[in-house]
């Protein structure tokens, strides 16, 4: 991984788009799971999820994973809205699919317990957004 010196002392034009992660399913941990209130009154409440791929699954176009430099140095972001009660049980079901024991915790400690946890974790790309298509138990 470059250093800060690394990065100030590069080039401008040898920056390169970097390739984006190939659709499909990768085995995944969450190394961070944290809550955000909302900035204003015209948004919601949040917890951002950041996954990082450790391994890619059959359905991972081979040729395309090639293009990544180092699949663990990316990174998956979900950002999943709180916007009413409903979507706090399908928090629930997403700490469930990463095999989190909740039982007894508030949703802070419960978020800080899923931090390491791992899963099956599908995605879509579509331009400078990965859609997470589905997240499975290992």
């Amino acid at each position: 991984m470059a250093t800060y010196e690394d990065i100030l002392n590069a080039a401008m034009d040898e920056v390169t788009e970097p390739e984006d992660l190939p659709d499909g399913t990768y085995r995944a941990s969450i190394v961070s799971a944290k809550f955000n209130k909302a900035k204003d009154k015209d948004t919601n409440d949040y917890v951002l999820f950041v996954y990082v791929p450790a391994e890619a699954q059959d359905d991972v176009d081979e040729v395309g994973l090639e293009a990544i430099d180092d699949l663990v140095e990316e990174r998956i972001f979900d950002r999943f809205w709180l916007s009413d009660r409903r979507d706090f049980y399908k928090l629930n079901l997403r700490l469930d699919a990463f095999g989190v024991d909740y039982a007894g915790l508030t949703r802070g400690q419960a978020l800080e317990a899923a931090v390491g946890a791992e899963a099956l974790v599908s995605i879509e790309a579509s331009g400078d957004f990965v859609n997470i298509t589905g997240v499975a138990p290992l």
